[in-house]
């Protein structure tokens, strides 16, 4: 018996075609109804009945075994639409050198598809399968012969000059380049490659630009007053640094840098303490010079006014004649009256040629010899005054302070 549908043969007591689907129960029964009909004329009603009954039997049959049709053709289109998206995944992950047979098949899966070829789907299914097998057996041999790029880039990395930060973040990449290889994921491990590249890229240019900046900074300071040997470790540096460059060893180049800016450094500050030692010694020369030409003139002053003492009588000029020569005690003052001892307190700055404001004091000081008025009172300061006689006037105004004379 042959399938109405399809044409194919039928075997054993099968109700629907293995081919299509379609059922063939209705066949059978239809004989039956026929055999039936011929064998029991006499029972008509009877067979009428059996007629009805069967032909309900087989609607029910027909309905159940469509709608078993229907979702096993769904689910069979369904399994084979998700194989399809597997394998054009699986092949788009794999990123073999040869891929057009792969592809061709692809293509072909979606023209059946689309034109919703549904006795292809087995035969198809299959073929994605083994395409499959192979795919993943091709991507794991790609993979695995791959060379170990591990260790150029670990090479150009120590090259430079990095961050902890970058340190991390390059360290990241390659765990995640070793385990791409591990899994046999080919384009990950591109991927990662990339990233790995554009990173060290990315600082040898940074590196390079800083470099330059540094070298070009350096090079403006102007160090005057070098030794031979210190232009000579100049020109060194400078030599090893354009040797670093040019091999694009960057972390040699800014060690190398930084020794160079280093020495700039020291030299400037030695340079600078140089300055202000030099700086600082001729102040003290000019200092020391000033106090001597103040003390030279002081002594020729004094030894003026000691000239013109000489020359006449102290007893009889002053109160106390030696108040500028030695220092007073108690008792050269004690027995003093209120104005004499304020003729001697001013007496000490009379013999420097101070006036006075006061014109009682003036005129005292006018009627002596060895008087010779020639400083304003406003212009008079105390460092005028030699240490005793300092010391002299304020013991004297104390004592009158002391007695009440001066408030």
């Amino acid at each position: 018996m042959r399938c109405n549908q399809c044409g194919t043969e039928i075997t054993g007591d099968s109700k629907f075609c293995t081919r299509c689907g379609a059922p063939v129960i209705e066949e059978k029964q239809n004989t039956k109804q026929q055999n039936t009909k011929q064998q029991n004329t006499k029972q008509q009603s009877k067979g009428i009945n059996g007629i009805i009954i069967g032909i309900v039997l087989i609607l029910l049959v027909a309905s159940g075994a469509f709608f078993y049709l229907v979702n096993e053709r769904s689910h069979t289109k369904e399994t084979f639409e998700k194989t399809v998206e597997t394998y054009e995944k699986l092949l788009e992950e794999a990123n073999l050198e040869e891929v057009k047979e792969y592809e061709e098949l692809l293509v072909e899966c979606e023209e059946v598809l689309s034109k919703h070829d549904k006795d292809m789907y087995p035969y198809l299914q299959e073929k994605l399968r083994k395409a499959m097998d192979e795919i993943e057996d091709k991507a794991e041999v790609e993979v695995t012969s791959l060379p170990d790029q591990d260790e150029p880039y670990k090479e150009k990395w120590e090259q430079l000059f990095t961050t902890e930060a970058e340190n991390q973040e390059f360290t990241g990449l390659l765990e995640q380049l070793e385990s791409a290889k591990k899994d046999g994921k080919t384009k990950t491990v591109e991927k990662a490659s990339e990233e790995i590249e554009d990173l060290i890229e990315e600082i040898r240019k940074a590196n390079q630009e800083e470099l330059e900046t540094r070298k070009s900074e350096v090079e403006k300071v102007v160090l005057s007053g070098m030794t031979k040997g210190e232009e000579v470790l100049i020109e060194g540096l400078k030599e090893e640094l354009d040797k670093w460059c040019k091999e694009e060893n960057y972390d040699e180049a800014f060690s190398t840098i930084q020794g160079w800016e280093n020495f700039v450094d020291a030299f400037e500050k030695e340079s600078e303490y140089k300055e202000q030692q030099e700086k600082e010694q001729k102040e003290k020369e000019l200092e020391l010079q000033e106090r001597e030409q103040e003390l030279k003139e002081k002594e020729q002053k004094q030894q003026q006014t000691n000239t013109q003492y000489r020359t006449q009588t102290y007893s009889n000029d002053f109160i106390i004649y030696d108040s500028n020569s030695r220092y007073l005690t108690l008792a050269d003052i004690q027995g003093l009256s209120q104005y004499e001892l304020l003729i001697a307190r001013n007496e000490i700055y009379a013999r420097h040629g101070r006036c006075f404001v006061d014109p009682n004091l003036q005129n005292y000081f006018n009627g002596k010899s060895w008087y010779y008025p020639s400083i304003a009172a406003a212009d008079f300061t105390e460092s005028m005054l030699s240490e005793v006689e300092k010391s002299n006037a304020y013991f004297i105004r104390e004592y009158e302070q002391s007695k009440g004379y001066l408030k």
